[in-house]
């Protein structure tokens, strides 16, 4: 039976009879001496080959996950609710500005003419004198018989009637249904051009029904 082995130094597959083994013999390739291997031990070496198995990742390591590392983002991030906080701070800083409410200075009657008898004036026998005002009950301001426009100014009108007339007093006649910011408003007009002499009626109360 030959004896197969093959050459130490090229790895040329030797075949050789079995009356050589243990001797040396010379390979045919690259002419190195090589020693006749018996057939007992190449029967010693020899052992059955087996493949290389592969590691199949996806089978054995299956549905892996990372666990997430804690960090410090999963504490409660109080900034939008400090932002909400001074936002509704300034509003309500804003909103809730105190209103000036205006009044009317009536002064008190002299001491010295207590018990004095007044007489009545109409409203006529003021006209000589006075620029009348009127309030109507929708608030409609008229200065002498003529309307107030929306974009005209009260001061600007009652200064051109003062200079063509040349009257420095003013009766305000004020519906009672009107509202008090306007007799004010009157008020703060006539006080501006500089009128000398202010006086007060009304109408449409219920002695007028």
């Amino acid at each position: 039976m030959p004896i197969k082995f093959r050459c130490a130094h090229c790895g040329k597959k030797i075949k050789i009879t079995s009356r050589a083994a243990g001797r040396n013999v010379n390979c045919p390739k690259c002419g190195d001496t090589a020693r006749v291997p018996s057939p007992n031990s190449l029967k010693r070496a020899s052992k059955p080959y087996q493949p290389h198995q592969y590691l199949d990742t996806e089978a054995e390591v299956g549905d892996f996950q990372l666990r997430k590392r804690a960090t410090s983002e999963d504490d409660l991030d109080l900034t939008p609710m400090v932002d909400v906080t001074f936002q509704l701070l300034i509003f309500f800083i804003l909103t809730a500005s105190m209103s000036l409410q205006k009044a009317i200075a009536v002064p008190p009657p002299d001491p010295q003419r207590e018990g004095a008898q007044s007489t009545p004036i109409s409203l006529e026998d003021l006209e000589v004198d006075s620029i009348i005002v009127e309030i109507q009950a929708d608030n409609t301001i008229i200065v002498d018989d003529e309307p107030l426009a929306a974009d005209s100014n009260l001061a600007e009108m009652l200064q051109q009637s003062m200079d063509s007339s040349g009257r420095h007093e003013m009766v305000i006649n004020a519906h009672a249904d009107s509202f008090h910011e306007t007799t004010v408003t009157v008020f703060d007009a006539a006080n501006e051009v500089g009128m000398q002499k202010i006086r007060m009626t009304t109408t449409g109360g219920e002695d007028d029904e």
